[in-house]
């Protein structure tokens, strides 16, 4: 027989979560504790690497939730219980007009380029509270081109990415411009 040992596991989530239409869930799901001790044979607890919250769905959230959840084992489990927060916040959506010259590369070509259209327009989803965050936080933007492609059609793609999760890119108009040189 294997000597009995208790051990402290860390809790992973089995926790479903599904925000309401419009909503999002803005932070990891945090637990307190975000440990338990197990007790049970060494040998199964030595390759343990955590412990699970029983498989559990929640749905339709329009805010902030504080609950409780219980802990799925075969073993000896203390607390048997542990706190989950989920923080929820509402989305809206940002239109942004861009103009394009700001943000162009210039690496590849000189600084005497004519772009058209000369800006684009952008819409974004993202929560609330990050509505008033000045643009260069929120996404990384750049217009791609290489001296081949604009030969060929003079267009360049768009290629903007958010700098967080939370944020979607809705709709860009237009997906490319065209880049003209004059001397």
């Amino acid at each position: 027989l294997d000597s009995l040992v208790r051990v402290k596991k860390p809790v992973l989530s089995r926790l479903r979560v599904h925000p309401e239409y419009g909503y999002i869930i803005i932070k990891p799901i945090s637990f307190k504790p975000d440990s338990v001790w197990v007790e049970g044979p060494k040998i199964v607890l030595d390759t343990m690497l955590f412990i699970s919250t029983s498989d559990t769905l929640i749905t339709d959230l329009r805010k902030n939730k504080i609950a409780k959840v219980s802990i799925e084992s075969e073993y000896t489990v203390s607390p048997k219980t542990v706190e989950f927060q989920v923080e929820i916040g509402q989305l809206t959506e940002r239109e942004i007009t861009i103009p394009i010259a700001g943000f162009y590369q210039k690496a590849i070509i000189s600084d005497s380029l004519i772009f058209l259209p000369d800006s684009l327009s952008l819409t974004l989803s993202l929560p609330i509270e990050l509505y008033d965050t000045p643009l260069r936080e929120i996404i990384d933007f750049k217009i791609q081109s290489d001296m081949d492609s604009l030969r060929i059609n003079n267009k360049s793609a768009v290629s903007i990415i958010p700098k967080s999760e939370l944020i979607e890119i809705v709709k860009i108009n237009p997906d490319s411009v065209e880049v003209f040189e004059f001397e």
